[in-house]
């Protein structure tokens, strides 16, 4: 499976214009990416697989500012 591509996010004015947390929302019966367009089943697993590892990195960099590592 190929890997997610986030696209960069435009910013005007120091307003994001197309961010990323939009890509993958639920509107109309149908997940859709952040410029409207319905997206396909794989790009979808894609997307979730990028942001599971994305935060996992994320919490790994900061175990020690994060309470709630539980366990790991």
């Amino acid at each position: 499976m190929k890997k997610w591509q986030d696209d960069e996010v435009k910013v005007a004015f120091g307003i994001q214009i197309n961010p990323s947390y939009l890509d993958g929302i639920y509107v109309s019966g149908k997940t859709r990416d952040r410029y409207g367009n319905v997206m396909k089943q794989r790009d979808v697993a894609r997307l979730n697989k990028f942001r599971v590892e994305a935060r996992e990195q994320w919490r790994l960099d900061n175990k020690d500012t994060i309470k709630n590592m539980g366990g790991k």
